[in-house]
């Protein structure tokens, strides 16, 4: 009977596999079912209409003298979106669908825009793969499509980044950057608070390594004026200090882009060398916690002056630190420096009342402990000393009275 048993919930289980397994081969075949590629018109398909007539004939007449000359075959694909396949299985798989490049060479390349994704992809075959190296097809995204994406200009983008594919594979010179790579997108006749902040923030550190580039030059001034020489020669030879030739630091924080002012974006973008803006960077990520905990400080040394009650003090400045922290966090992530103002404030006066409640129950529980012990304490000692008293009433000494811990001391 046990063996019996044992065989039914051995051919169960394996029943139970096979469907659970079917289950998956079905539902993997339904979704590629409706997975449906366009149709390829041309070298340019364009399903959203983002270009216009005169840039897709362009477009599409550059490729087609490229295959005409070169044999090699680029094709551009607009799409809204690529779900439910990621980016990269989209374009390989459209690559493969549409057979792109000539028979046993594989000399395509596919451009894929997903506009409504955000994403953007070149897929290369083989036969072109020691042509556009991956870091080429990554610096051509980088340096000449994102860039006018940025600024919803895609037909010129689109059409640099053709130009920049049909020259690497003439091997030709790529056209010439933009400095639209550094598009700023802020006003510059914008100013806000944060205007004034980077300000104190940024005039602190440049006033920070004018200190110690001061005391650097007193303690060995020959050393350190060498060094500066060859730094600033270097920075000069590669144009670092030509405004019209951009640094090459790119900020790649949607938060930084679109918050900080014009005139700081301008200044670590194009006016100060890479390696500069870096240590700007790093400076003012230093400098601010310094400015944080000062003002923490400032507000701490306040509240000591002018309260004097310890336990109202101590839950002030737990509820300041509280308050200083969370309206930072909150600043950041709302975008919002009157919203962290606000924040902070809430979070400082809730703190600080539930720190002072917290204080004045655990000075309570104290109190009453020890009363209760004193109590316990005097009860006993007073029968004993009602026991004892007949003995000791013909005694010198005073009556046994205990000191409650007042009086006064004096130094000189």
């Amino acid at each position: 009977m046990k063996i019996s048993n044992y065989m039914m919930i051995t051919v169960m289980l394996k029943n139970t596999l096979r469907f659970f397994l079917l289950s998956i081969i079905l539902c993997c075949a339904s979704v590629h079912a409706e997975i449906s590629f366009p149709l390829k018109q041309g070298a340019v398909t364009d399903q959203i209409g983002i270009l216009s007539p005169q840039s897709f004939m362009r477009i599409n007449d550059k490729i087609l003298a490229l295959e005409k000359t070169k044999g090699s075959q680029i094709a551009v694909l607009i799409i809204p979106t690529t779900a439910p396949l990621t980016l990269e299985q989209y374009a390989n798989q459209l690559f493969n669908h549409w057979r792109l490049g000539r028979y046993k060479i594989d000399d395509g390349v596919l451009l894929l825009v997903a506009l409504n994704d955000r994403s953007v992809r070149i897929e290369v075959g083989y036969g072109l793969e020691g042509t556009l190296t991956d870091l080429t097809t990554k610096n051509i995204i980088n340096d000449y499509l994102l860039p006018y994406f940025k600024q919803e200009r895609y037909e010129q983008g689109i059409e640099i980044a053709v130009d920049a594919l049909i020259a690497k594979i003439k091997q030709e010179p790529l056209p010439a950057i933009d400095n639209t790579q550094f598009y700023i997108a802020k006003n510059p006749t914008d100013f806000r608070v944060i205007d004034i902040i980077a300000a104190i923030i940024l005039g602190t550190c440049f006033y920070m390594w004018a200190v110690i580039l001061f005391k650097l030059l007193k303690v060995s001034p020959l050393i350190v004026s060498i060094l500066l020489v060859i730094i600033l020669s270097i920075t000069g030879y590669f144009g670092g200090f030509d405004i019209n030739t951009c640094n090459g630091l790119q900020l790649g924080d949607e938060y930084l882009e679109t918050n900080l002012p014009y005139w700081v974006q301008e200044l670590l973008l194009k006016i100060l060398p890479s390696w500069m803006s870096v240590l700007m960077i790093f400076s003012v990520f230093l400098v601010s916690s310094f400015l944080c905990l000062g003002l923490l400080g400032i507000l701490i040394v306040i509240v000591n002056k002018w309260i004097s009650n310890a336990k109202l003090k101590f839950s002030i400045t737990i509820g300041l630190f509280s308050g200083v922290i969370f309206g930072l966090m909150a600043a950041i992530h709302s975008d919002s420096l009157i919203y962290g103002v606000i924040f902070a404030s809430i979070i400082t006066i809730i703190m600080g009342v539930l720190c002072y409640i917290s204080e004045c129950i655990s000075t309570k529980l104290y109190r009453d402990s020890n009363w209760d012990n004193s109590s316990q304490d005097y009860s006993s000692y007073s029968s004993h000393s009602s026991s004892s008293s007949s003995s000791s009433s013909s005694s010198s000494d005073g009556g046994g009275g205990r000191s409650g811990g007042g009086g006064a001391s004096g130094r000189w």
